[in-house]
């Protein structure tokens, strides 16, 4: 297949925020008492950085004061207060802290943090999983996430060659990336994992080479290495810099230099030392989401905050999320049966376990769909299949391992009009 451009965008999840408009009477205790009877994460989303990344499009803002994050977080309380008046059996399998940099918060506003995390229910053993800045990563602040039982760490080093952390806009060190990264490996966590970026300016593959050696010097569990994304609004964009143009020929090469080291490949970014033993079919996953800028997802109702990417956006929800005292979900994108069925296709066949035929007519038939096959239903994987991105064996749909390296541009084939559409106009507002 020709795709326009391999890089196009994150596929994370469907669909994406700036597909997210107003939503009205949305009877969200009755989602939530639906939730509690399944498979629920937990995120809280600390939207605070000490600097903006020259490439960062997340909502998150710098400057703020230590009055301010206290705020923020009397804001979580009530937010998780309410939430558990709506639904007071809630019972969450992980729990996710991100942002932003959820260790730029003092010692003390962490341990506030986790007393709201006390406030849930959880499972005998959840995952607990935080993320972290090298400037940010103290022995006090690992000793308090190792009190609260954090399984996992991720870091953001990104480069381990300072001219690129400097194109980048990284306001840390080589330096304190070993820093950071030698005060991660003693603490003991079970799972730490380190995020890399690839096609920066200038960058080649003896660059990248050095700074993935340097990463699997600390044998982490596992590594995310990410391309490159200059997207609308964020510092890179507005200064007209651009990806290098060896980014494909970069992640074939991590690929193969990874899986050679003992790496198993889970999806285009995620790489670890130990695949799991059965990973569960994704794109019905329900979390729940606290603070502000992070997304929520209850079945088919998806919602958060409005989406910004620039300072003064992002500080106008902040200050709003501030004075809140209930929290409807008022914004966000209410999924169609077509939608889900889009979601599941996207979300599993980016994941290493592909799509499973059985399971894709089963739900279709919770759709209440009349049969069709895969093929009849999105045509594009007949090509997809002659061009050796996807194969089919054992009733499974997945990726080759060409098409895993250009998931980015496989994903986006299985976007409706309806949200594309909703997207562009959402992008160009940003």
């Amino acid at each position: 297949m020709n795709f326009p451009e391999i890089y196009q965008q994150y596929m994370y999840s469907y669909p994406h925020k700036t597909a997210y408009r107003p939503l009205k009477d949305i009877d969200l205790s009755g989602y939530l008492k639906k939730a509690a009877k399944q498979p629920l994460s937990l995120y809280f989303h600390l939207p605070f950085c000490e600097s903006k990344c020259g490439y960062c499009n997340l909502f998150s803002v710098t400057g703020q004061t230590t009055e301010t994050v206290s705020e923020y977080l009397a804001s979580m309380r009530r937010q998780a207060d309410y939430y558990r008046l709506e639904a007071p059996s809630l019972s969450f399998d992980s729990l996710t802290i991100g942002g932003g940099t959820p260790l730029y918060l003092k010692e003390t506003q962490l341990e506030e943090l986790f007393q709201i995390m006390a406030l849930f229910s959880f499972s005998d053993h959840p995952e607990i999983i935080a993320e972290t800045s090298p400037a940010q990563t103290t022995e006090e602040k690992l000793e308090i996430l190792k009190q609260h039982r954090v399984n996992r760490v991720s870091i953001g080093i990104q480069s381990f060659q300072e001219e690129e952390l400097l194109s980048l806009n990284r306001s840390h060190s080589v330096k304190e990336c070993h820093h950071a990264l030698s005060l991660i490996r003693d603490a003991g966590f079970p799972c730490r994992n380190i995020d890399l970026i690839y096609g920066i300016p200038h960058q080649d593959i003896r660059s990248f080479r050095y700074s993935i050696d340097s990463a699997l010097f600390y044998e982490p569990e596992e590594l995310f290495l990410y391309p490159l994304y200059i997207k609308r609004g964020t510092r890179l964009f507005n200064q007209q810099i651009h990806a290098s143009r060896q980014a494909y020929e970069l992640s074939l090469f991590m690929s193969d230099y990874l899986q050679n080291r003992g790496y198993t490949r889970l999806s285009m970014r995620r790489f670890v030392k130990k695949p799991p033993q059965a990973a569960r079919s994704c794109g019905f996953e329900n979390m729940l989401s606290l603070g502000c800028g992070g997304r929520s997802y209850l079945e088919n109702l998806h919602f958060c905050t409005p989406y910004h990417v620039r300072q003064s956006g992002c500080l106008k929800e902040i200050k709003r999320y501030l004075k809140q005292t209930s929290y409807p979900a008022d914004y966000g994108f209410l999924l169609s049966e077509e939608e889900m069925l889009r979601r599941y296709i996207i979300k599993n066949l980016l994941f290493f376990t592909g799509i499973d035929l059985t399971e894709y007519q089963a739900v279709r038939r919770r759709a209440k769909q009349s049969e069709a096959s895969l093929w009849e239903d999105f045509p594009v994987f007949s090509e997809l299949l002659s061009d050796h991105l996807v194969s089919c064996e054992k009733n499974k749909v997945f990726l080759t391992e060409k098409g895993m390296s250009l998931s980015d541009a496989v994903g986006p084939l299985f976007i409706s009009k309806e949200v594309e559409e909703k997207m562009k106009e959402g992008q160009a507002k940003l």
